[in-house]
Formats: structure tokens, sequence, C-alpha cells
């Protein structure tokens, strides 16, 4: 399977999460057991960028609700192809899949827990885990410091209304993946009008209620003009 990496998020303790459109579907390429480490990037000598073509060899499907994107592979067997241009990369992997609402990506199953200001889907709900949203109108990203610094996006969705959901970009964190990068979110915060983001949801986990939800995030931010502006 080929896929085009569109989404690259930053998790905890060096390791990272990678996603991409194949045939006009988003996939999820993952291990058997186990978390993708930050050396499988291009800029650490592996297959993965944004904008990258990458083969990733064989894969066995691993649907679960909602991540029926997830695809089982062998980083062995994975192998960079080309990097894609700002166009081919926009038409193909950004407005190709882009819908305007978050409702739209994850369906009715997205919903405010308990009337939070964040969004999410009850655990094994939904159809989907990954998408595209956008172009969007004045949105602006900045750092939550009231826990562990958390960066987010601020923006009104069509459907959902105002909302602020963490930001995974890996580009925007520094390379330890636990302090954000100011300089870095100062410029692509200048750059935002008519952007387009890369969202999903996280992994389920357990409220203080003692409910497990998968949570909204968004996983890339992509400036109109712009939108490789580091392939990382």
């Amino acid at each position: 399977m080929r896929i085009v990496v569109s989404h690259l998020t930053r998790m905890r303790q060096g390791y990272v999460c990678v996603a991409g459109v194949a045939n006009g579907l988003h996939k999820r390429p993952v291990l058997e057991h186990g978390q993708l480490s930050r050396t499988l990037l291009t800029s650490e000598g592996g297959p993965f960028s944004l904008g990258a073509l990458v083969d990733l060899g064989p894969v066995e499907p691993r649907s679960v609700r909602p991540e029926v994107e997830d695809v089982v592979f062998n980083p062995q067997h994975a192998e960079f192809v080309r990097h894609l241009e700002v166009e081919e990369f926009v038409e193909k992997s950004i407005e190709s899949m882009s819908l305007s609402s978050v409702r739209q990506v994850f369906g009715e199953e997205l919903v405010r827990p308990y009337s939070s200001p964040a969004l999410a889907v009850p655990r094994g709900e939904g159809s989907s885990s990954l998408g595209t949203v956008g172009p969007l109108e004045k949105a602006y990203i900045f750092v939550d410091t009231t826990y562990d610094p958390k960066i987010r996006l601020s923006f009104n969705d069509p459907i959902m209304g105002d909302i602020k959901p963490s930001v995974t970009d890996l580009r925007l964190w520094n390379k330890e993946h636990l302090t954000p990068n100011t300089e870095i979110l100062n410029m692509v915060n200048e750059r935002l009008e008519g952007c387009y983001i890369a969202v999903g949801l996280t992994r389920a986990y357990r409220d203080r209620f003692g409910k497990e939800w998968h949570w909204l995030q968004v996983n890339n931010v992509f400036p109109r003009g712009d939108p490789l502006w580091s392939r990382e």
C-alpha cells in the first residue's frame, strides 16, 4: 500500500503518529504492538514526512471503531518514494478530502460531553477517526498553560460552534515533544486565514466520571499557500 502522508503528530517521549491518503481514503499505519518512533521520520533517516509518498509494503487491516483507518505494517518494509510538490499535495490530499465541519467528518456521535468546551466520540462509536476540514476563517493558535502546556486552535465550526481543540502537529513542538516552539507558533499564526486542518480522534481514555471518550484534536495545520512550511 502507498500513502501520501497528510497527518504527522507528536506523541510523548519521542513517538509519533502517522496517517495519509491512499486512493481517496485515509489510512493510518500502525505497529502490531507499540508506537512509531520518531526515528521513522525522514529528518532522522526514515520514510515519513508530510507530503511524502511512502510505500508501506504489505499491510493488514485492523478496523476497530472508530479507528477504521488502521493498517498494521512492518517499518522494515516501508520505503520513501518521493516528496509531492505543494500543488499536487494540496489537490490530492487536502482540498479533495476536506469537509466544512468536524461533525461532517466524525458524524452525529461527535458531541460535547457534559457541555464541556471539548468535543469527543464515546469509546467504540463513530465511523472514522481521521479527516480534513477547511478552509477556516478567523482561526488562531494559542498555548494553554492550565496544566501541562497544550497548543490549541480556536475557530468557529459551522455546526459545532466555537471550539478549541488541542493541536498535536509535530512541527509546532520542540524536538523533545514537551514544549511548544513559540517562534514557529507565531509564524504560523500570521498565516491562518483560509487554512485547512487535519483532524483526528485520540485513542479512548477515561474521564473523571469513569466514561471513556475519543477526543477531537487537530493533527496538523496547513496555511493556505504554504501548507508544507516544514516537512519535518
